[in-house]
C-alpha cells in the first residue's frame, strides 16, 4: 500500500520507520522550512531512526495524491491550517488516518471535528 505520513516529528517518523518495516510504500511528508525535515533530507536520520532509502522524503505535500492513504502526525495547533492545505490541492475521496492527540486550544474542538470543519 502507498502511504504518506504527513509530520516528521518524533511520532511522525516513528510511524514511517514502522510502517515501511510492514514493507509499505511510505513517504514522509515534512515541510521544506521544518528543521526536522531538513536534517532528515541531510542525514536521513533523526535523534531516534536511521531512514533506509526505501522510505521517500518529501517536501511536496502534493504528494499525498499518490497515496492510497495518508496519515497525520503534525501538532494539533497546526492541523487546522494543514487541512486548509490540503483542501487547496483537492484531496476529496481519500483515506486520512488521524494519529495525533489533543484539542484545539482556539476553540476546544476535538481534532476530528477540526478536520470535519475544514
Amino acid at each position: 500500500m502507498k502511504i504518506t505520513v504527513i509530520g516528521c516529528g518524533r511520532w511522525g517518523s516513528c510511524i514511517a520507520w514502522y510502517l515501511n518495516s510492514l514493507k509499505h510504500d511510505v513517504s514522509l511528508y515534512g515541510r521544506a522550512d521544518s528543521d526536522n525535515m531538513k536534517r532528515i533530507i541531510s542525514e536521513r536520520r533523526n535523534d531516534y531512526i536511521d531512514f533506509p532509502t526505501s522510505i521517500s522524503l518529501t517536501t511536496d505535500i502534493k504528494n499525498v495524491l499518490l497515496s492510497d492513504v495518508t496519515i497525520i502526525s503534525v501538532g494539533a495547533q497546526s492541523l487546522r491550517s494543514l487541512c486548509r492545505e490540503l483542501r487547496e490541492i483537492d484531496v476529496r475521496n481519500r483515506t486520512f488516518v488521524l494519529c495525533m492527540k489533543g484539542i484545539e486550544n482556539t476553540t476546544c474542538k476535538r481534532l476530528s471535528e477540526v478536520v470535519k470543519e475544514e
